[in-house]
């Protein structure tokens, strides 16, 4: 196996198995988001749909899409979740 091929095993390769940070499930990276602002944050084309699905703010209680949770609580509740910080 030469440096190229393990390089694309290891970050290119659609097939490779990554963790949600959405739903915390090992799934196959696929493809890029197609949605321009979900490519610009690094989610996949799994992460993307997933990330669309809501859930109610933990401080105020408003259904927030997940992947916009933190932007959420930054803009509205001036907090910072620091385990999300990439």
């Amino acid at each position: 196996m030469d440096d190229d091929e393990v390089q694309h095993q290891a970050s290119a390769c659609p097939l490779r198995l990554i963790t949600c940070r959405f739903c915390g499930d090992m799934v196959q990276a696929g493809s890029s988001a197609m949605d321009v602002r979900d490519r610009l944050r690094g989610l996949s084309e799994h992460e993307s749909v997933c990330g669309s699905r809501t859930a109610p703010c933990d401080s105020c209680g408003r259904s927030v899409m997940l992947k916009e949770m933190d932007i959420h609580q930054i803009a509205v509740h001036q907090k910072v979740n620091y385990k999300n910080q990439t």
